[in-house]
């Protein structure tokens, strides 16, 4: 058996490396006074996939560097009937400044959907895969964020890359203590 990776899955991976290294780059402040450092959002996006459309939620808590998140999202295409759903569970790690926000974070995922075989097409039985997320988001409000969502869960039956124009909710942004 190999394992074929698809120019959206190559796209996706080369995508989070840059920003991870770029918003490393952006939050290597140093903090003179310090900050609360426990934040938890909600994420709600509409974006595409390789094959139609797609929406998605997350909920996410990061506690210091810290990121806990758990993510769906289901993808779609009207044409070919193609459906798709990805629940995911991550861990990994989140930075945030007071204008602009970036984590990644890795786990396992669940999919299940229906895939093309030819001139076929047919349900497969859900599957676990590798899953991993990006999210990049900058400030709108004082609870409030826009941004981009980047999922990808590689598995054995259909890999499930997902970008998402998200809006946040919840406590996002540090406070400073006096």
């Amino acid at each position: 058996m190999t394992c074929q990776l698809r120019h959206p899955a190559v796209a996706l991976a080369a995508f989070t490396v840059v920003a991870f290294f770029w918003c490393s780059a952006a939050f290597a402040q140093c903090e003179t006074r310090p900050v609360h450092r426990n934040f938890y959002w909600v994420n709600l996006g509409v974006g595409g996939t390789g094959f139609g459309g797609a929406y998605g939620l997350g909920l996410t808590g990061q506690f210091g560097l810290h990121l806990f998140s758990f993510h769906c999202a289901t993808a779609y295409n009207v044409e070919s009937s193609e459906v798709g759903t990805e629940f995911s569970v991550l861990y990994g790690i989140g930075r945030r400044g007071e204008k602009g926000a970036f984590s990644i974070a890795v786990g396992a995922g669940r999919v299940e959907g229906n895939r093309h075989h030819g001139d076929y097409l047919y349900d497969f039985e859900p599957v676990l895969g590798f899953s991993a997320e990006t999210q990049v988001f900058g400030r709108i409000g004082k609870n409030a964020g826009m941004g981009l969502s980047v999922l990808l869960n590689l598995n054995n039956k259909k890999d499930f890359p997902v970008i998402l124009l998200c809006v946040q909710f919840g406590k996002l942004w540090p406070k400073r203590e006096s």
